[in-house]
């Protein structure tokens, strides 16, 4: 944990997307401990703390999903544990903070136990949480890292939480993915003439029960008539693409700059 204060904060918007990005920077240049002395010291440059940070996450990544998404910070189990989980995570901060300055290995196994409990209300809380879980997991393994120095089967475990990490992402991707998918709705619709023949023929796409757009039009005997130009595959497209942008790739890069870097 050396040089912690020669590293440099965060730079740039305090959001998860760019957050990410530089957690996963510092992975490639210095590790897991590398990358939170730069997480601890782009929180004091902000005067933000661990807590504040992920409740400010966690609402970055709501306003993104779907309302069948967002129906998960709803309930009083998001709330509640929540709220749990941004205390836990400014306590965890400050034993940190106190393991830089003195190294005794007792804090150590305070922390460990902390992180695995974090990391578990984290995943409990799906989508909205997974920028949290992806910056408490380079702790988690910041936190091995340093217990490896006293006991070298830390790096199986190690390389158990990243695998664990890595398959927990890849299930969330495709949990937003059916959620989106569902929250489609392609309204098929005909007109037609005094003689009882179809006129013209479309599709209106909805999202969340908004029209996004009217689509596949046909005039008499099938003739594409002008549209938006756009299909119904085209606007999930784009919907996936938001996805991953603001919310997946970050923590996929976290995670495999973890793997790239730390399992060996």
């Amino acid at each position: 944990m050396s040089d912690n204060q020669l590293i440099k904060g965060f730079t740039g918007a305090f959001t998860w997307e760019n957050i990410g990005q530089q957690i996963a920077n510092g992975l490639i240049s210095g590790g897991a401990g590398f990358a939170m002395g730069m997480l601890l010291d782009g929180l004091f440059a902000k005067k933000e703390n661990m807590g504040d940070m992920f409740q400010k996450f966690a609402d970055q990544i709501v306003e993104r999903l779907s309302v069948k998404m967002r129906e998960i910070v709803d309930t009083a189990f998001f709330k509640d544990n929540m709220q749990e989980l941004i205390n836990r995570s400014r306590s965890l901060e400050t034993q940190y903070r106190a393991y830089l300055l003195v190294e005794e290995q007792n804090l150590l196994d305070d922390m460990e136990e902390d992180s695995f409990e974090i990391n578990q209300k984290a995943m409990s809380l799906q989508m909205p949480a997974i920028g949290i879980f992806c910056i408490q997991k380079v702790i988690q393994i910041a936190i091995f890292e340093e217990k490896k120095k006293f006991n070298a089967k830390y790096q199986q475990l190690i390389e158990v939480e990243i695998n664990d990490a890595d398959k927990y992402i890849q299930d969330m991707h495709r949990l937003a993915i059916q959620k989106i998918d569902s929250a489609f709705v392609y309204d098929h619709k005909s007109q037609y003439g005094m003689d009882g023949e179809m006129e013209a023929s479309w599709g209106n796409v909805y999202y969340e029960g908004k029209l996004l757009g009217v689509v596949d039009k046909l005039g008499k005997d099938g003739n594409p008539l002008n549209s938006d130009g756009k299909s119904l595959g085209t606007y999930k497209f784009e919907k996936y693409q938001q996805l991953e942008k603001d919310i997946i790739n970050p923590a996929r890069l976290i995670i495999n700059k973890l793997k790239e870097n730390i399992v060996k």
